[in-house]
């Protein structure tokens, strides 16, 4: 560390030395640079393993990507701040276990159903901790029929919900999910589908009265268009979000208190 002394004030970085000025002192400060340079990061084989995590670090953000634009509107309404990172987080996991050479790991959804099932989009609500019913979902052979069922809902005793709230609705919600594998001529991940984006279906529920302790149960069916292809890797994502209401005379008013959604099952 030096001190500069002279006419010249300095700041900012000049020739691998950095010129700077502490709080409260006029007085500057140089130091040489320390670190990498991006040559040494993008060449050196002594950042072989920083470059490798970097590769997978993009495919999982662009799988990341795939899921939560397929999901919108419901994944921005419902998801929150840290909804980007968390699934970015999921799908490096998923590479982790994925096949091939670190670095070129392959991202598939379809073999890592463990690792989507019971995933929140809100870090903040998780759906099991307002909704205790139990939850069914059937895919037929073709994963096009995809019918989620909840048989015997008591909402006065299986929902907790927000104050003020006076009735919920269900919403599910089916998407198909990607597998990534690495292109090594374009030296990215590249969704092995082939598509720009995902398809997404949804149903609702009819409004839900909380106070209610009668039994009731639900059925939530979604089929898929016989023109959606639906490639052997990638994965068919059943999801269940809810969302919480308060009726005021004959209007129902939207809240933003409770609402959670959550992958229930992947095929």
């Amino acid at each position: 560390m030096a001190r500069l002394k002279g006419i010249i004030k300095l700041k900012g970085t000049i020739d691998e030395l950095n010129f700077y000025t502490r709080k409260g002192s006029k007085e500057i400060i140089v130091r040489r640079k320390t670190g990498p340079t991006p040559e040494q990061v993008k060449k050196d084989k002594a950042f072989e393993r920083t470059r490798e995590n970097a590769k997978e670090f993009g495919g999982a953000s662009r799988a990341g990507k795939a899921l939560r634009h397929s999901l919108f509107p419901y994944s921005n309404q419902i998801g929150n701040s840290s909804i980007t990172g968390m699934l970015t987080k999921l799908f490096q996991r998923m590479a982790q276990m994925g096949e091939g050479l670190r670095g070129k790991r392959s991202i598939n959804p379809k073999l890592n159903k463990d690792l989507l099932i019971g995933f929140d989009f809100n870090k903040d609500q998780s759906l099991g901790s307002i909704f205790k019913s139990a939850v069914h979902v059937h895919v037929d052979e073709t994963r096009s029929n995809i019918n989620l069922n909840i048989p015997a809902l008591i909402p006065s005793k299986d929902i907790k919900a927000p104050s003020g709230a006076t009735h919920a609705a269900l919403i599910h919600l089916v998407t198909l999910q990607p597998a990534f594998e690495f292109n090594t001529h374009l030296d990215e991940y590249q969704r092995m589908d082939g598509q720009n984006q995902s398809e997404q279906l949804s149903t609702l529920s009819e409004k839900i009265v909380l106070r209610s302790s009668k039994k009731i149960s639900i059925s939530l069916s979604i089929v898929l268009p016989e023109t959606t292809m639906i490639h052997p890797d990638s994965a068919v994502l059943s999801v269940l979000a809810i969302r919480f209401y308060q009726k005021v005379g004959d209007n129902m008013y939207l809240l933003e208190e409770g609402k959670a959604m959550r992958i229930v099952a992947v095929e």
